[in-house]
């Protein structure tokens, strides 16, 4: 279950950021896009809550190897989607790739928990 809450809430947030980068590219012809980013400013924030959320639950119940696992993507994960940001839209605070960085800083702070989760677990 933990798992594909994880999937969900990834994918919500990815469909979301994927909205904005669309817009981006097509420089706001679709009016759509545009006209309803609110939405995907709460989709986004509704998919790291329930990333965030499923992640600490499914570290929950898996051992050791299972939390450092988590913790590793939790940990790089954030730094290729930045790089990838980067790539596209370069370093403009003001562009849509900044919206990258939002979901960023929860995940890495839940990596860093999960790792410490697996510091402290028994081997399984």
């Amino acid at each position: 279950m933990w798992k594909t809450l994880a999937l969900i809430g990834t994918s919500v947030a990815a469909i979301s950021l994927g909205g904005f980068g669309f817009d981006f590219v097509t420089r706001g012809q679709l009016a759509f896009i545009s006209d309803n980013s609110e939405y995907l400013l709460l989709a986004i924030l509704v998919g790291v809550a329930l990333l965030l959320v499923s992640l600490i639950g499914w570290a929950a119940v898996l051992g050791k190897a299972g939390r450092t696992r988590i913790a590793f993507f939790a940990l790089t994960g954030p730094v290729v989607v930045i790089l990838i940001g980067y790539a596209l839209g370069g370093t403009n605070v003001h562009g849509t790739f900044f919206l990258f960085l939002l979901p960023m800083l929860p995940v890495i702070v839940i990596g860093l928990v999960v790792a410490i989760m697996a510091a402290s677990a028994r081997r399984a």
